[in-house]
Order: C-alpha cells, then sequence, then structure tokens
C-alpha cells in the first residue's frame, strides 16, 4: 500500500479538522430584553423577549412575556407568556437565501393587546440626559441611590429583577427615562454563564415625584417658618389661604422635610422658584403685600418635598 504523499496529508489534515468544525457546538446563549409597554402611574408592563440559540447554530427559540409590575410591593409580579417560537435551519444545504423553518410552539390568545394598552396606557417619553444620569450612583450591595440622598432601590430588589444573579455578574444603568409621571430605569448586565440581559425598573409615581423633586431643588429657598410635623405646615398654609386679606393663593408652596444637626427632623415651608422671587427684589415686595416675613434657608438637609394643593 503507497503511503500518502505531503499533500495527502495536509488534505487529511484539513477534512479532520474542518469536520470537527461542523460538529463543534456553541456555548449556550439566552439574551434578555425588556421594553416598557405603558404605565398608569401605580403599576407598569413590560415585553420581555428571551433570545435562546439552544447550543446550536441551526436551532434558535424566542419567548415573549407580558409582565405587570407593581413598584409598591403591593402585588407580585405577573407573568404572561405570549408566544414561543422555534426557528430551524437546514444544515444539509449552502444555499443561503434558504429562510429557517419555525414552529409555534406556545401562544397565548387571552390578553388582547387592546386591553393591555388600555390599562397601561402609552405616553411620550422623555430621556434623561447625561447630566441628569451622572446624579445617579450604583453599587451591587446598596443599589441604587439619587445624589447618595434618595434611595431609589436596594440592591435585593435589583437581584430579584435579575433573577439572583452571581458575584461575578455587574450590573449598570445604562439609560432612564420619564413616562407616564414615572421614572424609569434600564440595567443592563453582562452575565457570567448566559447572554447579555437587560431589565426595566420602573420607581412609580411617589418614588418619582421625590426624585423629580431633588433635581429641581434649589440650593437656596425663602422659608416661611419651621414646624414640628408636617400638618402643622400644611395646615398654616390652609389658614393663610383661608384668609382673602392675605392674598397667598397665587403663590407655589411647598414642605420640606429637614434633618436637622442634632438629627431631629422638622418641616420646612417655603416658595418654590426661589431664584425667580429673588431677582428684582420681588420677594420684598411679597412681604410687603402679604404680610409674612421670609428668611433665605439652604437646602443642604432637605430630605423629601410635600406638594401644597
Amino acid at each position: 500500500m503507497k503511503a500518502p504523499g505531503k499533500f495527502g496529508w495536509v488534505a487529511a489534515v484539513l477534512f479532520i479538522f474542518l469536520g470537527g468544525l461542523a460538529d463543534a457546538s456553541p456555548n449556550r446563549l439566552v439574551r434578555v430584553k425588556e421594553r416598557l409597554l405603558g404605565t398608569d402611574g401605580t403599576a407598569y408592563a413590560v415585553l420581555r423577549t428571551e433570545f435562546d440559540n439552544c447550543g446550536s447554530y441551526l436551532e434558535r427559540n424566542t419567548k415573549v412575556y407580558f409582565i405587570e409590575r407593581f413598584p409598591d410591593g403591593s402585588t407580585p409580579e405577573k407573568s404572561t407568556l405570549l408566544s414561543e417560537i422555534q426557528s430551524n435551519l437546514d444544515g444539509t444545504h449552502n444555499n443561503p437565501n434558504v429562510l429557517p423553518t419555525t414552529r409555534v410552539v406556545t401562544r397565548d390568545d387571552n390578553l388582547s393587546l387592546t386591553e393591555a394598552l388600555l390599562r397601561y396606557p402609552l405616553s411620550e417619553a422623555e430621556t434623561w440626559d447625561a447630566t441628569k444620569l451622572a446624579r445617579l450612583s450604583s453599587d451591587p450591595a446598596s443599589g441604587i441611590s439619587l445624589d447618595g440622598r434618595v434611595r431609589v432601590a436596594s440592591g435585593p430588589e435589583i437581584e430579584e429583577l435579575f433573577s439572583g444573579p452571581s458575584e461575578k455578574d455587574q450590573w449598570k444603568i445604562s439609560e432612564a427615562f420619564e413616562q407616564g409621571g414615572c421614572v424609569f430605569l434600564s440595567l443592563e448586565m453582562a452575565m457570567s454563564e448566559d447572554g447579555p440581559q437587560t431589565r426595566l425598573l420602573g420607581l412609580g409615581r411617589n418614588l418619582s415625584d421625590q426624585v423629580n423633586a431633588h433635581l429641581e431643588k434649589e440650593d437656596i429657598y425663602l422659608s416661611a417658618g419651621s414646624f414640628g410635623t408636617r400638618e402643622e405646615a400644611l395646615e398654616r398654609v390652609k389658614a393663610w389661604k383661608a384668609d382673602e386679606k392675605m392674598q397667598v393663593t397665587y403663590l407655589k408652596w411647598e414642605v420640606w422635610s429637614r434633618r436637622l444637626p442634632t438629627d431631629k427632623t422638622d418641616y420646612v415651608l417655603v416658595l418654590a422658584g426661589t431664584r425667580e422671587m429673588l431677582e428684582g427684589e420681588r420677594s420684598k415686595r411679597i412681604e410687603e403685600k402679604i404680610g409674612i416675613k421670609f428668611e433665605a434657608v439652604s437646602s443642604e438637609r432637605f430630605i423629601e418635598r410635600t406638594r401644597v394643593p
């Protein structure tokens, strides 16, 4: 028997190598993306799409979920599998124009899109700019906060969103936007054992209002006094508004809780838009008109805002 020549050995090695590549399978990766469908202010709905390569070059599996989340924690997350579609590519041919065959594994016809949109209406989203986004700080253990003062989400809350990632997995805030009066954060994580994951975190209307309060907060406010309780401050404004001689109904008031150096808390009654009031000594004219003496106070220790109706 004649031994194979030089080119015969090369051909044999290439045949074995290429054959091994053909038989090899990629690592299984599951990519997850979430996008907001809508919100009613107390809850929000997202569409989650899971792309699974099934550890194969020829097979794909795609699942779409309708998920309802309740930021106040009153109701557990609700998840409905809307559809599951399996795609298969015939690997026995070399025609790039042949499309994969698809099969509907699961579909749910009980939930109508009309019903979902009526429950969670769509509205225009306003994306945060880089300046706002930079005021959010994140840490795997403590979670997310604004300016280190307003806790947006705890570490365990975010872990639950990602179904308990491993210690090697690190999430980050990729985007923030407002829709329907609520703030939403898009979180990304490059999972160590799966593909990239995204989750959508909605803050709820009350927390969103506090976040916006601190984003809008001025350095200095004109204060009409401090009180031991929030109710006392609100009652004082109510009494002023009831007195027609005071003429304060056109003014925009806010009550801020404030942490004192003694760690006690008081409640400061302030005018919104103080910067405009100080321009052109407008505040002095207002003092003379309504008979209230204002004092300029720093907002450094302000904690939580209450809007005065």
